[in-house]
């Protein structure tokens, strides 16, 4: 996939807000944000793999159909 170089990083700079707002509130246990990446493996996967993963309270479950809806309120 091409991509625009500030959009992308735009992108990760939003997963990191996002993360780190996911653990304000949270107290009983460390804060971690892991950010990962990794190149693909095989010769479909050329891309790379960026993981961003948070120690934040998540999101419930009836709310996971709607995560990537951009006219739901939680997207």
């Amino acid at each position: 996939m091409l991509a625009d170089r500030i959009q992308l990083q735009q992108v990760v700079l939003n997963l990191f807000m996002n993360g780190i707002d996911a653990m304000a509130e949270v107290t009983e246990r460390p804060r971690r944000l892991v950010v990962s990446c990794e190149r693909g493996r095989g010769e479909m996967d050329a891309g790379i793999l960026v993981s961003v993963r948070d120690a934040g309270i998540g999101t419930a479950a009836p709310d996971l159909e709607k995560l990537f809806d951009p006219s739901s309120p939680q997207a």
